[in-house]
């Protein structure tokens, strides 16, 4: 008798800890919508280094001698333009579809944020956003694949 109480004991704590941890997880979504205040900057910061990246690093990497900073500076504007969609990602489907929508689109369909984010902008029609997260996107991994190249090439 003692051990089948403690049997539904263990069974009850399993139950409470993974309420605690589906809870946690919704509190940290939930709180996630505090990133709309810093958007604004993001939108700023990344202007600046997509300038920056186009007039000066681009230029500069026909240089042997500043291939490493120029391969640098690539990897961190792209990893700049990525904070952005995710974020952008992120309260898209925040606002669209809600806590729900972010779960299921991360922990259920197993898509991710920007993904979920570019098929409610399709169903949505809003393709000037679109655009831009395209863009966004291509101009990231261009950035990374001619970070890698020049970084090839300087060996």
């Amino acid at each position: 008798m003692v051990e089948h109480f403690k049997d539904l004991w263990s069974d009850f704590l399993v139950i409470l800890v993974l309420i605690g941890i589906f809870t946690t997880i919704l509190l940290c979504i939930a709180g996630s919508a505090w990133l709309s205040l810093i958007l604004p900057w993001l939108i700023g910061l990344s202007i600046v280094v997509f300038i920056f990246t186009i007039i000066i690093t681009l230029p500069l990497s026909a240089y042997k001698e500043a291939r490493d900073f120029c391969c640098l500076c690539m990897v961190l504007a792209s990893f700049i333009f990525i904070l952005l969609l995710y974020i952008s990602g992120f309260l898209i489907v925040y606002y669209m579809l809600g806590i729900f929508g972010v779960i299921i689109g991360v922990f259920f369909v197993g898509i991710g944020i920007i993904p979920m984010a570019i098929i409610i902008l399709i169903i949505n029609g809003t393709w000037e956003i679109l655009l831009g997260f395209i863009f966004l996107i291509t101009f990231s991994f261009i950035l990374q694949g001619l970070s890698q190249y020049l970084t090839s090439i300087e060996q």
